[in-house]
C-alpha cells in the first residue's frame, strides 16, 4: 500500500536519489499484521514471545570462507583493517571486534582473508566492513536473496533487489535497501559508518530493538524506512532533524513517543511521513501547515487534541488520521476550499474512530472534491454521515 510516487505532470524532486518501493514478503506480513492489528483500544502492544526474534547477534554465524591461520596481531593485513575501521567504530560496540562469536569479530576476520585486501583505500575498507556485519547481524545465510553477499565481489555489487546502482561514482554506498528478507536481528550501530548514505530501507523483516544514536551521524538521509518490523521504544529526537530528509517510514512497529512541534524546521523537506500503527501520543502539530505534504499516515496511535489546518497542500493525495484520540472538528474548509481554482491531487481521507465534532452539513464540503472539475477523492471514511461519506 505504501509507495512512494511522482505525479507525472510534476519534475520529480532531486532527492531521494532511490525511491522506496517495498514489495512486502507476504510470509511476514501475515506474521507481523496479526500482531500488530490495526484498532485503537489498546494501550499496550506486546506480541507473543514466540515470534520475537532473539536480541543481539545470530546463534550461529556464518562461516568463513577461509579461517585466518595466524593471530590479528601477527598478521599484516589485520593491522591494515584495524587501522581503517578502529577510528570509527562506535564506542558502544568497538570491544566487541576482538571478541569470538560476535559479528564484529566474524566481519573483521572475513575481511582480512580476503583478496587484494592490502590494496583497499580506507573508506572501501570500513564500506566492507559494515556490509559484512550487515550480513552477519541481519542472519544473511537465511535471506531469500542473499547468495552474492559476503563474496569477492565488490561489495557495491552484492545487491540483486534493487534497479538501481545503490552506489554513486566513487564506489560509496548511497542507497541501503532490503526489504522482505526475513532478515531477523537489531540495527548495527555501524551502519553509521556508511556516511554516504541517503537512503536505508528494511522494511518487512524480523528486526527488534530501538533505532541506534549513531544513525544521527548519517548527516546526507533523505530517505529512512523501517515498517513492518517490531521495533519498540521511543523515537529519537535526532530521527526529526535530517534536513534532508523526504520520505519517513516507521509504519507498523512498536514506536513511542510524541512528533515536536519543530518538525517543519528541523525536517522542512519533509513530503511522506508514514506512523500507521504505533504507540505514538501527543498532538498533530500545528506547524505540520507549513509541510508540503504528499502522504500523511497517522492512523492507528493515541493522538490527541484538535487537527491542525492547512495540512491539504497542493500535492496532498493521503490523509489519514483514524483510529486516534482526536476531538474538536475536522477542518473541512481548509481541504475542499482552500486551494478554490485548482483541481485538488487529495484521493484519500480517513477519520473514523475519533471524537469529532462536524455536522453532516460541515462534512458534505467535502463532497465537492469528487466531483472530477474540483478534485480526485475517491475515499473519505468518517464516522459522521455525508452523502459522499463512507464507513468501513
Amino acid at each position: 500500500e505504501d509507495l512512494e510516487s511522482v505525479d507525472s505532470d510534476e519534475e520529480p524532486p532531486e532527492k531521494p536519489k532511490g525511491v522506496v518501493v517495498p514489495v512486502w514478503s507476504m510470509l511476514t506480513l501475515g506474521v507481523v499484521g496479526s500482531v500488530i492489528g490495526s484498532g485503537p483500544t489498546s494501550t499496550t502492544s506486546v506480541p507473543p514471545p514466540s515470534i520475537i526474534p532473539q536480541a543481539g547477534g545470530p546463534a550461529i554465524l556464518p562461516n568463513l570462507p577461509v579461517v585466518p591461520s595466524i593471530p590479528c596481531v601477527e598478521d599484516a593485513a589485520c593491522g591494515f583493517v584495524m587501522g581503517a575501521i578502529d577510528p570509527v567504530l562506535p564506542p558502544q560496540t568497538r570491544a566487541l571486534i576482538n571478541v569470538p562469536g560476535t559479528c564484529q569479530n566474524w566481519s573483521r576476520e572475513w575481511l582480512r582473508t580476503g583478496k587484494d585486501i592490502m590494496e583497499f583505500q580506507v573508506d572501501r575498507i570500513r564500506q566492507r566492513f559494515t556490509m559484512a556485519l550487515i550480513y552477519c547481524e541481519f542472519n544473511g545465510d537465511n535471506w531469500l536473496e542473499g547468495e552474492l553477499w559476503v563474496s569477492d565481489l565488490h561489495e557495491c555489487d552484492w545487491y540483486t533487489m534493487i534497479g538501481v546502482d545503490p552506489c554513486g561514482r566513487d564506489e560509496q554506498y548511497q542507497i541501503l535497501r532490503n526489504y522482505g528478507q526475513q532478515m531477523r536481528g537489531t540495527l548495527p550501530p555501524e551502519i553509521s559508518m556508511m556516511s554516504s548514505l541517503w537512503e536505508i530501507t528494511f522494511s518487512d523483516n524480523l528486526l527488534t530493538g530501538t533505532i541506534p544514536t549513531t544513525f544521527a551521524k548519517l548527516s546526507e538521509l533523505d530517505t529512512f524506512s523501517l515498517s513492518f518490523n517490531l521495533f519498540k521504544g521511543q523515537v529519537p529526537p535526532f530521527v526529526w532533524e535530517f534536513e534532508d530528509m523526504i520520505y519517513l517510514d516507521l509504519a507498523y512497529n512498536f514506536f513511542t513517543g510524541s512528533i515536536p512541534q519543530t518538525v517543519d524546521l528541523t525536517e522542512p523537506n519533509l513530503q511522506t511521513l508514514l506512523l500507521e500503527n504505533n504507540d505514538m501520543d501527543g498532538q498533530i502539530p500545528d506547524s505540520f501547515g507549513n509541510l508540503d505534504w504528499k502522504r500523511l499516515h497517522l492512523d492507528g496511535n493515541q493522538l490527541t487534541g484538535t487537527i491542525p489546518p492547512n495540512l491539504n497542500a497542493e500535492r496532498t493525495q493521503e490523509v489519514m488520521l483514524h483510529n486516534n484520540k482526536l476531538t474538536g472538528k475536522f477542518p473541512t474548509n481548509s481541504f475542499a476550499n482552500e486551494h478554490a481554482g485548482r483541481r485538488s491531487k487529495l484521493e484519500q481521507v480517513t477519520l473514523q474512530g475519533n471524537q469529532l465534532t462536524n455536522s453532516p452539513d460541515e462534512m458534505e464540503e467535502m463532497c465537492r472534491l469528487f466531483d472530477p472539475a474540483n478534485g480526485v477523492l475517491k475515499t473519505l471514511e468518517t464516522d459522521i454521515a455525508c452523502s459522499c461519506c463512507t464507513k468501513p
